[in-house]
């Protein structure tokens, strides 16, 4: 997560970093406690700052009352307005988290390959139960931990694989992923990052709904992002970097260094393929029908796999070689990630077969479930193109000159 431009930044960004990795090394218990209370502080922030203009109008009310009819009131009522408007900036702030429509819970005899997959790999790791398997339509995973009472410390545990993902992996590879997000939870990082993750969510509404709130000529954001926010934002992606780090480390032991390195690599070509496959989707929108012959996910079931053979492949494994790494990125960099288990930098090989028959026999539902969704939403817009596609050609036809000897058509 990165901060709006307007940051003000104290240090150079690669100083403030070392700063924190040091913090980190010399005593890691203690930098964790650091990260938490500004988090906590970060979360109070929000709504006292909402509070601000609901305070400021007050004062211009009282003022009002007090002057009793003055000339000046008109000015003032005037500026009771403005902060009205900072009022409406608390309703439409969204709730942090809300529900993916495009997301399916699988039980054990929906996919049993793939639970006893997950199986195999908890015992390896030594990860607590999972109660949650969802599947979702973005080429990632994810270990999700949430509270179910934080006195008694019972956490539910989730774990989300991205439908693309299983497509574009091979087996071991795929299982190379699962063995990171395990180690996620083996670690408990989730119990410790759900408030820094929360803070950072905070910390961006903030910065978008309260940057204009002003009480007395004092600016609380612009203040903040002087003194406060860059600081918690920089500690923060290191302490999430660190648990991936050892989230890499437990993967590599699991299922060896080559494999690891080797799933990282397509992984990040993977994306810029799926971004691809769906630029080139609405490229190509036929001209008869109104519903496309084949929807998105029915084509990546059968092209993903194929990400490495892809002519753009090399280009993309390099660039994100070369990235630098960030002040405020939650993970390392692709090149630091592999230095850190001893992989190599190499293409990996294309695959023979992918990891989709794990998901059997709800994959064909969960492909064509996910087709449904997708065209729900998108059908509208698919029909504007399509249309507008039809009168570009047909306006092509009449333009263009039948033969060598065709007089041009008038205008």
């Amino acid at each position: 997560m990165t901060p709006d431009p307007q940051f003000a930044q104290s240090d150079e960004p690669s100083a403030l970093a070392l700063r924190f990795d040091a913090e980190y090394e010399t005593d890691p218990h203690a930098f964790q406690r650091r990260v938490r209370r500004r988090a906590m502080v970060c979360c109070a922030l929000l709504p006292m700052l909402a509070m601000l203009p609901l305070l400021s109008a007050f004062l211009i009310v009282v003022l009002i009352w007090l002057k009793q009819g003055s000339l000046s009131n008109a000015i003032e009522m005037f500026a009771l307005t403005a902060y009205a408007g900072n009022i409406a900036t608390l309703v439409r702030l969204r709730a942090l988290y809300r529900p993916n429509k495009f997301e399916r819970q699988l039980q054990p005899n929906d996919a049993p390959g793939l639970f006893d997959l997950i199986d195999d790999l908890r015992q390896a790791s030594r990860a607590p139960k999972i109660h949650e398997v969802t599947i979702t339509t973005h080429m990632n995973a994810a270990a999700n931990q949430r509270p179910v009472s934080t006195v008694l410390g019972i956490w539910r545990n989730e774990l989300i694989i991205g439908l693309p993902l299983v497509l574009a992996m091979p087996e071991e590879e795929f299982r190379s992923i699962l063995a990171h997000e395990l180690a996620h939870f083996s670690g408990e990082h989730g119990h410790s990052q759900i408030l820094v993750t929360r803070a950072r969510v905070v910390a961006n509404a903030m910065l978008w709904h309260f940057s204009d709130v002003v009480m007395i000529g004092f600016l609380p954001i612009r203040r903040l992002n002087k003194f406060y926010l860059p600081e918690f934002l920089a500690m923060a992606a290191v302490f999430d970097r660190r648990h991936e780090y050892q989230a890499d480390s437990v993967e590599a032991g699991i299922c060896g260094p080559v494999i690891a390195g080797n799933a990282l690599k397509r992984l990040t070509i993977a994306h810029s393929y799926m971004a691809f496959l769906q630029r080139e989707y609405w490229n190509e929108i036929p001209d008869p029908g109104c519903r496309p012959a084949r929807l998105p996910y029915s084509d990546m079931a059968e092209m993903l796999q194929h990400a490495c053979a892809w002519e753009k492949a090399g280009i993309v494994l390099q660039n994100d070689l070369e990235e630098a790494p960030g002040l405020y990125d939650s993970h390392p960099t692709l090149t630091q990630r592999l230095n850190s288990f001893g992989a190599d930098s190499e293409m990996p090989k294309p695959i023979q077969r992918n990891a989709k028959h794990l998901l059997e026999p709800a994959l064909e539902g969960l492909v064509s479930g996910f087709d449904d969704l997708w065209w729900a939403e998108h059908s509208d817009n698919w029909n504007k193109s399509r249309n507008r596609l039809s009168r570009l050609k047909a306006l092509d036809q009449i333009t263009k000159p039948q033969g060598p000897w065709s007089a041009p058509v008038p205008a």
